[in-house]
């Protein structure tokens, strides 16, 4: 009925799983194992009530573990803990079971087979026999546990060995719940170490244990080993060992995925069809800047791999490929002073360890530089010219598929204008990306000025960006509390407003001309406008208006008045302006530079938010083709819904338009993916990855770390003022239409959280940089904002009382929350 830990004939894996059958092999190997008997595969087989059938076993279970009192439950897949796929944390394992629960434990646990996750992550994986066993092992009562890996899976690197440790259980470790002190192990001795707390968990001598139970681990399967372990004082015990599926390959290069800044546009998960479609305008538009900028087509052409490759698509999430990014700089003049002016516009917190070979200079690179400082000298002087000239095109091309209906259009059409849409637009997108460039160059110059004659005032550059007055995205905030106060001046639509379903609103609107007029304008220009904006997958204003009528509701509830120039914020600017000047003063020509970076940098800072609009416009309109083109492939039976269109890549719809594709093929795919996307919702990672070699399959998360008794934060000051007051955690927009007054925390946000800007007290992001929408925003409104503040959303509680001085990027926790 049952195997036995004393089992010296093991199993097929097919009866015991691959976890056991893995215990099975060590404790016969010598390892110390804590005692356990196997639930076999066919104890399970046509059984109705697993409970019941558990019981019926319950006291042979006991006879065979005597003299313990707590138990832990464990599955054994078929595939599980195999050389192809662990299936780590997927399963469920329960710790601390007392003897009279374990039937109700192997119940919970085989039931876990069954899991939604589970069958995307099989499908992810590859087809694997997820025939079940239980494991029932006794528990120890451990005074350190940990995990380790006997390979770096993220750089490949076989010289490392990495120890995580806590001190009690190791299940504190796997969910997060404690910090674990960090060992980087070479040849049994430390190379690096990161302590959590005053004093190490792991004594030098239990480190070596492990790093020796490693090397002889990795020997024994003849592959690298990842383990959980514990010691009991100075008992090490062996807990289970699996082989480590997800390891780079040594002989690529080090890819280092960064999204620091990037998740303001593209937050949470991102779908294939949306990334398939920034990927390729990312490749595009940036081999433009490229030529505009003076790069020879040579050096474009040699350089196709980096242009290529400039984004990822890690575990649903979108992430820059700094390597390109950094290469694609490298070659422009100047790169080194670049490259640190782009880390900063990018939120890059960390540098990365990249080299790139630059190579020596021939003559004809001194002709080619040459070349390219005169390109963009000329274009600094044209870029007030190319900015108007690209709206007037960019307002031509728009205008030419404003009014089309592309659902009544054929796929084959529609996919026609999708690509002259595109191509036109990629051919015309010269100034915002130039514009964004000398946005970078000339905000980091003035920093670096400010820094170097005003150590003592480190809020000097925002400031003197402040006050701009001609930012275009403040403009919904003073377009929507006019519009609040016009639909609230008739007493029914007042009512239906303040009171009914934003349904309801809108079938009483369409009896009120003017004010549906009014309603319907709004949506005509600002429709595209919202949060998530550039995900294609995104629902705006424009296909649901419901959506602001909620925004709108709060405003009219809250009172809330059109957004005007604050002329503190005048004073300021004007004053950092004089104390620059008064510092260059007697050096003439440091003062002409200053005031000629000074121009530069509000001008071409204020227009790096204002040219999104045009870019949400685009980005708006390719929305309306998708849609269209999912609503005919619904109609011809490709599709089950026309929204699963974003879950097909761009290039697989023109596959479909060539027949290339049957409907099966099409749903399985989206079947799929969808699958995928389960599984990804449970796979965060960090902001910072590496990997060997661009990833396909899922990068399994780095353990994370839980923030315990931490009560100040530092992070980038955006726009000064201090703020007490109770913070707000915001994980969408939708998540709270009045604030109050209450300082907003969330991760990061793009041009459609403005809406929620008027209400806040304070903005604080966890992510971002000086160049940031929330940066540009807070100081051209004077709310006090800070960004890049590390682990936010996870110290933070909602309703904790902080105080925040948007000078200094300073965060206290006055009070902490009961929630």
């Amino acid at each position: 009925m049952i195997i036995k830990h004393t089992c010296r004939d093991t199993p097929y894996v097919t009866e015991t799983g691959g976890k056991a059958y893995n215990l099975l092999l060590l404790r016969q190997a010598g390892y110390s194992v804590p005692d356990f008997i196997v639930l076999p595969v066919s104890f399970f087989d046509e059984v109705s009530d697993v409970k019941h059938n558990a019981e019926q076993a319950l006291i042979e279970i006991l006879e065979a573990l005597p003299n313990t009192s707590q138990f832990a439950v464990r599955s054994s897949a078929v595939a599980e803990d195999s050389s192809n796929f662990s299936y780590a944390g997927q399963f469920k394992t329960l710790l601390c079971v007392e003897a009279k629960n374990i039937p109700a434990a192997i119940a919970e646990v085989y039931a876990s087979v069954n899991a939604q996750h589970i069958a995307a992550y099989q499908s992810h994986s590859g087809k694997a026999d997820l025939k079940m066993a239980v494991i029932v092992q006794a528990m120890i009562p451990a005074t350190q546990a940990g995990v380790a890996f006997g390979i770096d899976p993220l750089s490949g690197n076989e010289k490392d060995f990495l120890i995580n440790a806590i001190e009690g259980i190791g299940e504190d470790l796997v969910n997060g719940s404690k910090n674990a002190d960090a060992y980087t192990v070479q040849a049994g001795s430390i190379a690096q170490q990161q302590i959590a707390g005053d004093t190490s968990v792991l004594s030098i001598q239990q480190i070596k244990v492990v790093s020796s139970t490693l090397t002889t681990l990795n020997e024994f399967y003849k592959h690298h080993q990842d383990i959980e372990f514990a010691f009991v004082d100075d008992k090490f015990y062996l807990l289970q060992s699996r082989p480590v599926t997800t390891t780079a390959q040594p002989n690529e290069a080090a890819i280092t995925w960064d999204n620091s800044n990037i998740i303001e546009s593209y937050p949470g998960l991102t779908l294939p069809l949306t990334f398939s479609f920034i990927e390729k305008m990312y490749a595009a538009v940036y081999r433009q800047m490229s030529s505009v900028m003076g790069i020879t087509v040579g050096k474009i052409k040699a350089n196709d791999a980096a242009f290529d490759n400039m984004l990822g698509l890690l575990n649903g999430r979108v992430y820059y490929n700094l390597n390109s990014w950094y290469k694609v700089l490298s070659l422009l003049p100047g790169y080194k002073m670049n490259a640190s002016f782009m880390e900063k516009m990018m939120g890059v917190k960390d540098k990365p360890d990249i080299n790139i070979e630059t190579g020596e200079a021939g003559i004809r690179d001194y002709f080619d530089i040459a070349y390219a400082v005169t390109c963009i000298i000329r274009n600094v002087a044209t870029a007030r010219k190319q900015k108007d000239l690209f709206i007037s095109d960019f307002n031509s091309i728009y205008n030419q598929f404003v009014n089309k209906d592309f659902a009544r259009s054929t796929l084959k059409e529609t996919l026609a204008y999708y690509h002259r849409f595109e191509q036109l637009m990629v051919t015309k997108w010269k100034a915002p990306l130039v514009n964004d460039f000398f946005a970078m160059v000339y905000f980091g110059s003035l920093q670096k000025m400010c820094v170097k004659h005003m150590p003592d005032e480190p809020n000097t550059t925002n400031h003197l960006i402040a006050s701009s007055k001609d930012i275009i995205t403040t403009e919904p905030i003073r377009r929507l509390p006019l519009l609040a106060k016009l639909l609230t001046q008739k007493p029914e639509l007042d009512e239906a407003l303040r009171s009914g379903s934003s349904e309801e609103f809108l079938q009483v609107l369409a009896r009120y001309k003017e004010e549906q007029a009014a309603f319907n304008e709004y949506i005509k220009d600002w429709g595209e406008r919202s949060i998530a904006e550039l995900k294609l997958e995104t629902i705006t204003y424009l296909q649901q208006p419901e959506l602001l009528v909620d925004i709108l509701r709060s405003y009219a509830t809250s009172g809330a008045q059109p957004f005007e120039a604050n002329t503190s914020i005048d004073a300021e600017r004007h004053k950092a302006e004089v104390q620059m000047l008064q510092q260059l003063k007697g050096h003439a020509v440091k003062k002409g530079l200053f005031n000629h970076v000074l121009k530069q940098a509000r001008y071409f800072v204020s227009n790096r938010e204002n040219l999104r609009y045009y870019r949400t416009k685009g980005f708006g309109m390719v929305r309306r083709m998708m849609l269209g083109i999912g609503e005919q492939l619904y109609k011809q039976g490709y599709l089950q819904h026309p929204r699963d269109v974003f879950y097909l890549h761009l290039k697989e719809l023109d596959e479909v338009a060539e027949e290339q594709f049957t409907s099966a093929d099409i749903q399985n795919k989206v079947a799929q993916r969808k699958q995928d996307y389960q599984l990804y919702q449970s796979l965060p990672l960090p902001e910072r990855v590496i990997t060997k070699g661009k990833v396909d399959k899922i990068v399994l998360p780095q353990t994370t770390s839980t923030f315990t008794n931490i009560k100040e934060l530092q992070g980038i000051p955006c726009s000064a003022g201090v703020v007490h007051a109770k913070v707000r955690l915001l994980y969408d927009a939708t998540d709270m239409n009045n604030l109050n007054g209450d300082i907003m925390a969330t991760y990061a946000t793009d041009p459609g959280w403005v809406v929620l800007f008027p209400g806040a007290g304070g903005i604080i992001t966890e992510r971002g940089s000086l160049l940031s929408h929330a940066a540009i925003v807070s100081r051209e409104m004077g709310i006090p904002c800070i960004v890049g503040l590390t682990g936010l959303m996870d110290i933070l509680k909602d309703g904790d009382e902080i105080l925040m001085d948007g000078a200094t990027g300073i965060v206290q926790i006055i009070q902490q929350s009961e929630q």
